[in-house]
């Protein structure tokens, strides 16, 4: 599977010239380092990244414009390959990863995660050379109604590598698999661990279910400040699997362009970016 991605970014890029061109800028993107409570978080200046990050996503804008991830809809320049026999890996125009991928739903369906954890972890035991990671629809996804998960080659965020490093304790035992907590403040992270896909699936439903459901909301966020659901999958060795349950950013950093990834920041606009803060709210992020 990974070499057939390959080809298909290669032929992608080719042929398509808007995402060569964004492929290209990413040579461009300015990359610094910050130091959050101990935690390191990467920031990119990615201008790039406007179409996407600066997408409107309020009920009124989403009903006026065609979904750009229903098949019907694609650039005819845009190819993809069948996964599951109802998604479609697609090569991301507008990528924040050096290989980015969007793997949408075939259907148009909303962007929820309560019946789809154990097609994320599929698409992690077959892309061995990417982290898998879900945008809830209150968690900066560009496309809130329209159920896709996105993937970029691995190594590129720092939870990656250093999450093993912030585990402050376990919570639970569930059969082949381990909950977690990490000591990751701002974020607030759960980890679960597992070498069965299936216990990893049914320990991620209680998790699930224990959380919060706003009454105007139908996908569950939580109950600390009710901050958006999101998540990484990342393979293990063995066909094991780790979820990185994160409840994601808040809503003001949301409203000023700032996309928060697995501890990798990134801003479309050069003020914010120099100035590490929220251009709205001023919230710091130092």
């Amino acid at each position: 599977m990974n070499q057939t991605i390959h080809n298909l970014l290669t032929e992608q890029l080719a042929s398509w010239e808007t995402a060569r061109n964004n492929y290209a800028a990413l040579s461009g993107v300015r990359v610094k380092e910050l130091n959050v409570n101990g935690i390191p978080y990467k920031v990119q200046f990615n201008p790039a990244r406007i179409v996407s990050s600066g997408a409107k996503v309020d009920a009124k804008s989403i009903q006026a414009r065609k979904c750009f991830l229903c098949p019907a809809n694609l650039p005819t320049v845009q190819k993809g390959i069948s996964f599951g026999g109802h998604y479609h890996i697609l090569v991301n125009p507008f990528p924040i990863f050096p290989r980015h991928l969007t793997v949408p739903e075939l259907a148009h369906t909303p962007q929820r995660i309560a019946t789809r954890f154990t097609d994320m972890l599929e698409l992690a035991e077959a892309l061995t050379d990417y982290t898998i990671f879900y945008n809830g629809p209150k968690c900066g996804a560009s496309a809130p109604d329209h159920a896709h998960f996105q993937a970029g080659n691995k190594g590129f965020m720092p939870i990656e590598k250093d999450w093993r490093g912030q585990t402050a304790g376990k919570i639970a035992d569930y059969r082949k698999a381990v909950l977690w907590y990490l000591d990751d403040a701002p974020r607030a992270t759960l980890v679960i661990e597992s070498a069965s896909k299936e216990d990893a699936a049914d320990l991620f439903d209680i998790v699930y279910r224990s959380l919060d459901t706003k009454p105007e909301e139908d996908e569950r966020t939580g109950h600390v400040r009710g901050r958006p659901l999101g998540g990484l999958c990342l393979p293990a060795r063995e066909a094991s699997s780790r979820l990185l349950h994160r409840r994601g950013r808040s809503q003001s950093a949301e409203q000023s362009g700032i996309r928060r990834l697995g501890w990798c920041l990134y801003h479309p606009r050069r003020k914010g970016f120099l100035e590490n803060h929220c251009g709205r709210c001023g919230t710091d992020i130092k």
